[in-house]
């Protein structure tokens, strides 16, 4: 056999085992190229601002008329609506933490798509789709705003998941729409069942209303990447004007991210002083301790510090925000302590817990741990003429007048708890440290 023909007799071979080889990988699809979830449709809304967004989750019933006159009214009130179904069996944990990160990704590709605003999405199941949603609720809880179901089957949904058992608490905040004394849910704190009965549609936009409207301007575009999109995080800056060597974290009040944050978070940007915003809501829906918040402000402050770039960073919190942020800033690290500019306290309360009360942004006291006494231990890591505690004449669970710390800067505005909504002022006190310290 001369050298010409052995040459082709190798190179036939080489082909011939290239060929089995990519038929069988024809056969063997690859785990991570395996789909879960499957949009069916997308309404959006016309001529208005998409201002939330909504999983609608159906299973064999399908996109009925029912789901559809339901998601055309709720595209008429400035919600990006995306039916999904899954594709595939949801039992094992891998499988519903898959179909979980699919809804999320499928509701940025949807926002982006469709021109609306970057908002955490709320879990929608209707009919059979309802032990999809919870499926995905308990797989994944911090990519979701909240959960709504019609009639949920369980409180678990498909998955054999470790999320689940024993747990006292949903994963996400969840009105579960079903007739008195019939929802497997109730009775799980986080859990409001609500009754159908007088007018099935009217509970179900209600429903959905109530979830949609926490965090309503709570833009998670912020560019933070995915080592940070465990923690529900939103930005305040004006590039447009000029810039002081200084950016905040903000800890909200138990109620997320509202127009209060909001306000105060828009006047300082527009001082040069860059907000990072955390909703309270969502953050501390499961109990954090304070080493655990601390942490977490560390990780904040290595990514935005150098996306800023700013060498000193503030601590402020409102509210709930205000009554755990003394007790973790005792635990920064060195480094982050020596540019700690300041803390500023919004409305502290006198006692507080570590966690979400349901009910506590209606007046119900959130703990028992005395705040005063930890603000007092703050001086000791930090100079008390930089502590700023602002609080309202008309409260009466303040910790501000309770605090006994030398030489803490202490603001009194008319007004209870939001301090008369006197945004102005209460950024004009917060600008005023960074003029004093910065």
């Amino acid at each position: 056999m001369d050298a010409r023909l052995k040459s082709v007799l190798k190179i036939f071979c080489v082909l011939s085992i290239l060929t089995v080889a990519l038929a069988g990988a024809h056969f063997v699809q690859p785990k991570e190229a395996q789909r879960h979830a499957s949009v069916i449709r997308t309404l959006a809304p016309q001529n208005m601002e998409a201002r939330s967004t909504a999983i609608i989750l159906v299973g064999q019933q399908g996109w009925d008329h029912e789901v559809e006159q339901r998601a055309q009214r709720l595209s008429e009130m400035h919600t990006l609506v995306i039916g999904v179904t899954a594709t595939g069996t949801l039992r094992q944990s891998d499988a519903c933490e898959q179909f979980a990160s699919e809804l999320a990704r499928i509701a940025e590709t949807e926002q982006k798509n469709q021109n609306a605003l970057a908002r955490t999405p709320v879990l929608v199941g209707l009919q059979d789709g309802a032990a999809l949603a919870i499926s995905a609720a308990w797989a994944a809880p911090d990519r979701f705003k909240g959960l709504v179901t019609q009639a949920a089957p369980n409180r678990n949904g498909f998955c054999d998941t470790t999320h689940t058992p024993s747990s006292t608490k949903a994963p996400v905040r969840w009105l579960d729409i079903a007739l008195p004394n019939t929802s497997p849910a109730q009775g799980l704190a986080g859990v409001t069942v609500v009754d159908p009965t007088d007018n099935p549609r009217k509970a179900f936009y209600q429903s959905y209303l109530r979830l949609a409207g926490t965090d309503s301007s709570f833009d998670i575009d912020t560019g933070a990447g995915a080592d940070l999109r465990d923690l529900p995080l939103t930005v305040h800056e004006n590039q447009n004007v000029a810039a002081q060597d200084v950016y905040a974290i903000f800890l909200s009040g138990d109620g997320g991210w509202a127009k209060f944050d909001e306000e105060i978070s828009d006047r300082l940007a527009d001082h040069g002083i860059p907000v990072v915003g955390i909703s309270s809501l969502r953050y501390m829906w499961r109990e954090k301790t304070p080493e655990q918040i601390a942490a977490d402000f560390e990780r904040i402050d290595a990514h935005f510090r150098r996306k800023f770039g700013r060498t000193k960073v503030m601590l402020l919190g409102f509210s709930l925000g205000a009554n755990t942020v003394p007790f973790a800033a005792r635990h920064l690290s060195q480094n982050m302590r020596e540019r700690l500019l300041g803390v500023g306290l919004i409305a502290p309360e006198t006692h507080t817990g570590f966690e979400i009360v349901v009910g506590g942004w209606l007046g119900q006291r959130t703990g028992a741990i005395e705040v005063a006494p930890a603000i007092q231990s703050l001086s000791a890591h930090l100079p008390p003429e930089r502590i700023l505690c602002l609080h309202g004449r008309k409260e009466t669970v303040s910790a501000c007048p309770v605090a006994q710390v030398p030489g803490m800067q202490r603001v009194v505005f008319d007004g209870g708890h939001h301090m008369g909504n006197d945004h102005d002022g209460v950024a004009r006190q917060l600008v005023q440290l960074v003029k004093q310290h910065g």
